[in-house]
């Protein structure tokens, strides 16, 4: 019995991991398509800018 309760310990476990990692991934993801985001629009006011002058 004690076993079967160190198993699923250790699978909760594992999932916990798994779950914080996907996580990560997911903000690190979100953060560089914010900076992509940022980057584009500041070259598209750059470029617009020089072109006006």
């Amino acid at each position: 019995m004690e076993a079967k309760i160190e198993k699923i310990s250790e699978l909760f476990k594992l999932l916990s991991v798994k779950t914080r990692m996907s996580d990560d991934l997911f903000h690190l993801l979100a953060s560089l398509a914010l900076v992509t985001c940022y980057l584009a629009c500041h070259w598209r006011n750059m470029t617009e800018f020089r072109l006006r002058n």
